[in-house]
């Protein structure tokens, strides 16, 4: 059975995917050994924080104007559910526990690389879900996932 999500509910998994994010940094920034991963982990912790905020404010928006949602929200529907079955999203059995396993610094910034590549491809399509005035704000989020991407990918090489 296929499961759709409601342009809220979207919104709303962007909100906790960011907040599953800030925990999984801060929560490693404390335990990694190394001090570079640990000073990015806090940075990435920081910007996961940021970006809630504006996810809520785009929650705000779309339930307080529907309107605000663009036109063609059905066509999305199975390809969010192919991002949010991902072992890397949200959920009780993925993310935070899975990642929470991991044990080396390669094995971390590998599980931290997955993750932000999939919250990215959610965040392209929530972009096609709002207005151009808003869009704005997620391609400006999106951009910034692909710094944590290229800082995290940069890291390997240094761990």
């Amino acid at each position: 059975m296929t499961t759709f999500y409601s342009p809220v509910e979207v919104i709303e998994m962007a909100v906790k995917t960011e907040q599953t994010g800030q925990e999984f940094y801060s929560n490693n920034a404390k335990k990694t050994k190394s001090k570079q991963l640990s000073e990015l982990f806090r940075f990435l912790a920081g910007e996961e924080e940021k970006h809630a905020k504006t996810f809520k404010g785009l929650y705000r928006t779309i339930t307080e104007s529907p309107q605000a949602i663009a036109y063609n929200f059905d066509d999305m529907q199975l390809y969010l559910k192919a991002i949010t079955d991902s072992k890397f999203f949200l959920g009780s059995n993925k993310a935070l526990s899975y990642m929470s396993k991991v044990k080396t610094s390669q094995a971390l910034l590998d599980y931290a690389l997955a993750f932000e590549k999939e919250t990215m491809l959610f965040y392209i399509e929530i972009g096609n879900l709002v207005k151009a005035k808003d869009k704005k704000l997620v391609d400006k989020i999106i951009a910034q996932e692909k710094e944590h991407i290229k800082k995290l990918s940069a890291m390997k090489e240094v761990i």
